[in-house]
């Protein structure tokens, strides 16, 4: 398995958390696809939803990169703001 904190992300875009829009569907990647990882501005929770539409929270703290491949951002379940949704193309 590789070590996902030598990442090198070369595209990002802020994201606004919601129960319904896919993360996919709001940024200008041209295929269905997941992160690679979640950055966020403050800490809190971070209610996750994995490709086969399971919902994970996680507590994060500012600034943290969460090396995760997720679909949606629910705003339900979501106290962390600012997040930033990063990938490797």
């Amino acid at each position: 398995m590789a070590d996902v904190t030598l990442t090198p992300y070369n595209f990002a875009r802020q994201i606004t958390p919601s129960n319904t829009i896919d993360i996919w569907q709001v940024t200008p990647i041209n295929q269905r696809r997941l992160t690679d990882a979640l950055q966020f501005g403050t800490g809190g929770t971070a209610a996750v939803v994995l490709e086969d539409d399971s919902v994970c929270s996680f507590t994060v703290i500012a600034g943290q990169v969460l090396p995760i491949r997720c679909k949606r951002l629910n705003s339900t379940g979501t106290s962390a703001t600012l997040p930033v949704a990063l990938w490797q193309l």
